[in-house]
């Protein structure tokens, strides 16, 4: 019997794949653990990483029915089933504990960008979550109110803020093959509404035809969905760009000049941290757990204060003191955000829950 079972499927993904990829490296020498996902992108993580572990193919699609029906007969008999997503087996398993991770619950505090079938399951299957987890991670203060606004539940959450991973923004190689601006403004994240990618671009535009720059935007994330795209990928001023790579994006967040997020909900904010260890100042909204992860290190402001984020992207741009400050500060707070810290706290779970 195996200790541990993770669903790895989403170990290519942003963000949920960063969390794996980064903890897997500390648990899965503390354990005997079998991932499940695409047997050649597993391959390629445990060599890369020189780790060990079974691997049982699976690649059924996340949320779909395929996956739910598959569960039982996936999961092989293990001590503890790890999944870290809130997209968990709702049928019995051969597990003797139940670990999930919640990252955030903006699919049910934001549910009114969904249709009705979305709501619906999201809301099942998440109450489900809550229900058959013996024990449940969370990622940031804001996410952990959250879930016991919404499920009235404390005892068995966990709280663990995510890390970064200094060493990947420091080193001297990095790899770019586009064609980029000499100075812009970036975003990097999916273009959901919660994202707020209009109120970026709206702050933008005032900050161009307010200060007469040639500053440009460049826009890291998939276009499928994007509303009003012929308005963004026809713009001279800015730049869209899909399927990047992670060498290049390490190329990106270090040529640009400002980050700019302005999330209206975040469960936590990878890309403020990987800006910051880029030495790339950060204009971040005061909404969500972003609060949490800036600290004070950030440019803080409310995200549809678009004249207010114009004037500080202009502050910062002629104000070199400023500019340097801010640079600093984030290379203070990265410090706060250690994975090995984070990944001491999830073994030291996962061990509880062997006990």
């Amino acid at each position: 019997m195996f200790d541990l079972c993770i669903d790895a499927r989403m170990i290519n993904f942003s963000g949920i794949g960063t969390y794996l990829c980064e903890l897997l490296v500390f648990i899965i020498p503390e354990f005997s653990t079998v991932l499940l996902g695409n047997e050649n992108e597993l391959n390629n993580f445990l060599k890369k990483n020189n780790l060990s572990s079974k691997i049982v193919e699976f690649n059924s699609k996340i949320y779909s029915i395929s996956e739910q029906i598959r569960y039982p007969f996936i999961i092989p008999k293990c001590k503890v089933y790890w999944s870290p997503h809130y997209n968990i087996p709702l049928t019995p398993i051969k597990a003797r504990k139940r670990l999930t991770t919640i990252h955030d619950l903006n699919h049910i505090a934001l549910g009114k960008s969904l249709s009705f079938i979305e709501r619906l399951y999201a809301g099942f299957v998440m109450k489900k979550a809550i229900k058959l987890s013996n024990k449940i991670i969370t990622v940031s203060k804001f996410s952990m109110s959250e879930i016991e606004k919404y499920y009235r539940e404390q005892e068995k959450i966990n709280l663990i803020y995510n890390g970064i991973n200094i060493e990947n923004f420091i080193s001297d190689k990095d790899s770019i093959r586009y064609n980029l601006p000499d100075e812009y403004v970036l975003y990097v994240g999916n273009i959901k509404p919660h994202k707020n990618i209009k109120g970026a671009i709206e702050s933008f535009n005032i900050y161009k035809k307010k200060y007469k720059s040639e500053l440009k935007l460049v826009i890291v994330g998939k276009k499928e969905g994007l509303i009003n795209s012929e308005d963004i990928l026809y713009n001279e001023n800015i730049l869209f760009l899909e399927n990047v790579s992670f060498p290049d994006l390490v190329g990106i967040y270090r040529r640009a000049k400002i980050f700019l997020f302005l999330s209206f909900y975040e469960g936590f904010g990878l890309p403020v941290l990987e800006a910051q260890a880029s030495g790339v100042p950060v204009i971040c909204s005061n909404r969500g757990s972003l609060i949490e992860v800036s600290n004070g290190s950030c440019m803080e402001v409310a995200p549809n204060s678009y004249e207010d984020v114009a004037n500080m992207l202009n502050d910062l741009l002629v104000n070199s003191s400023l500019y340097s400050n801010y640079v600093e500060k984030g290379f203070d707070n990265i410090k706060n955000f250690p994975w090995n810290i984070s990944a001491y706290k999830h073994i030291q779970l996962i061990k509880s829950l062997l006990k």
